[in-house]
């Protein structure tokens, strides 16, 4: 018997020590593999920031590309910290659902329950957790004060309240009727936990969950916060066609939680990964209602959850996923339970539309195919071509994008504002309007593209085309601003030059 076992057993240790010299090639392969395209995707100026990707329960590549975005432009760690924007929006779901746990509230509780000077009739916790809760959109309000000047204290979650009950802001639908993603409703949320723990929110982000999680680079950038240098953390930047560096970090005096406001590390994510797919955080039937599709209207469904977006991968996995999206930081975050992966972007070099191809890349390698072709930034050669000693070159350029449906270039709205900005600047008016009105036509539902292109005909001579597009505006985008005002504003400022 114990020869026959050795024997039997033998061939297996032989063929165990083959085995593991295979599996150390392939994951060292696999590594390269992300390597040549992180490297690839920082030079043309798109993956600077921190990347970790995990299979099968296992990191196969976590590294730093690119530079933190400081005055100093020093080269990004793995230990840097970054705002991770909406990916926020799931700690605040996990506040709710552990409070639930303990019994000291319901997902269906009305809002005005815990917030009573909160009047939205039929607002639920669970309509803010699912964006069907149709309040209002409190950036519009915040915008308006910003451009006005009148931003004279800290706006934070409480002044909010303040400004919401002073204004009477009106709901935009009826509870239930519609999805419409909504940070305002996750900004309440984060008071709802606050008045009903005692603690405030960041308090209890640290003590229910960063702590026990040993998230120790995990913070709330809140007015304390904000008082003390947050160590080792990286900054929202853009970098300008001559290589310079401008910052897109905070907004002075801004610091609501809930929606977005938390600090972390690719590591600290990870571990949050691990938490979230061990499924120890919360009770079953609490993860039951987070993790199923959202029903509202007549029969319609959206693929989110509490905090968390559940369309399945292109190839069909299930995936927990949310982005984040702030400033100059943008942020993906995902969770393929059945696959033991976990994918974390931390960026911090404005490149919110890009976080999706990055995905589809990082799926693709996953699945053992190559990644996409890496695109060039559409402004870096509407920049070029604004250079050119070829008068029409930039002419050319947009009449190719618009008339071919060219898939040639990655359309950065942004950065091809800047652009516009920039050549506003110089005086160069005609070349401004074409990169602004290119802008505008590539994205219509994007209200800043015909702010943008209304001012630079203002700024150009051609006020009746500026005052013609405001009014386009306000019957496509009604509610975004007070257009009058915004008109106002503008001629004001040219009669100063």
């Amino acid at each position: 018997m114990i020869n026959r076992k050795t024997k039997a057993g033998f061939p297996l240790i032989v063929a165990a020590t083959l085995f593991l010299p295979s599996v150390f090639a392939k994951a060292e392969q696999t590594h390269t593999e992300y390597d040549e395209y992180f490297v690839e995707c920082e030079r043309i100026r798109i993956c600077n920031g921190v990347f970790l990707i995990s299979d099968s329960g296992s990191v196969v590549h976590h590294k730093a590309y690119g530079v933190d975005g400081s005055s100093q432009s020093l080269e990004l760690t793995t230990d840097h910290k970054f705002d991770i924007g909406s990916v926020s929006k799931q700690f605040t779901a996990a506040g709710i659902m552990r409070l639930r746990d303990k019994n000291k509230l319901s997902f269906d509780d009305p809002l005005n329950k815990h917030i009573p000077e909160i009047n939205y009739p039929g607002v639920t916790l669970r309509h803010l957790l699912n964006h069907t809760s149709g309040v209002p959109d409190i950036f519009r309000h915040f915008r308006r004060l910003f451009r006005s000047d009148q931003v004279d204290r800290p706006i934070d979650n409480q002044f909010m309240l303040s400004e919401i009950v002073t204004n009477s802001m009106p709901s935009e639908f009826q509870a239930g009727q519609e999805w419409k993603y909504s940070n305002t409703g996750y900004y309440l949320l984060a008071n709802v936990i606050e008045r009903v723990s005692g603690k405030t929110y960041t308090e209890f982000m640290a003590s229910e969950f960063f702590r026990p999680l040993g998230m120790n680079n995990t913070l709330v950038y809140d007015t304390n916060a904000s008082k003390q240098s947050v160590n080792n953390r990286s900054f929202g930047f853009t970098e300008r066609y001559d290589g310079k560096i401008h910052q897109r970090d905070q907004i002075p005096n801004f610091f609501l939680v809930g929606s977005g406001g938390i600090y972390s590390t690719t590591g600290d994510l990870m571990k949050w990964s691990d938490a979230i797919v061990g499924r120890k955080l919360f009770s079953s039937s609490s993860w039951e209602q987070a993790l199923k599709s959202t029903n509202y209207g007549d029969g319609q469904t959206k693929e989110y959850g509490f905090g968390w977006g559940l369309k399945p991968s292109k190839y069909g996995h299930k995936v927990l996923k949310h982005s984040g999206d702030w400033r100059g930081f943008s942020s993906g975050f995902a969770i393929y339970p059945d696959q033991g992966r976990t994918v974390i972007m931390l960026t911090n070099n404005n490149i919110h539309r890009e976080i999706d191809g990055v995905y589809s890349a990082i799926e693709n390698i996953l699945e053992g195919h190559k990644p996409e072709r890496l695109r060039k930034h559409l402004s870096r050669v509407l920049y070029q071509a604004s250079t050119s000693s070829e008068s029409d070159a930039l002419k050319l350029i947009s009449s190719e994008v618009l008339n071919t449906s060219s898939e040639k270039y990655s359309v950065d709205v942004k950065p091809i504002n800047h652009l516009g900005y920039m050549l506003l600047e110089r005086n160069e008016h005609e070349k401004a309007l074409t990169v602004f009105e290119l802008n505008k036509e590539l994205n219509p539902e994007i209200p800043n593209t015909y702010d943008s292109l209304a001012e630079a005909y203002y700024l150009s001579g051609n006020r009746e085309a500026g005052k013609a597009l405001f009014a386009e505006m306000s019957q496509k985008f009604p509610d975004l601003m007070d257009y009058e005002n915004r008109v106002k504003e503008i001629e004001e400022e040219l009669n100063k030059r």
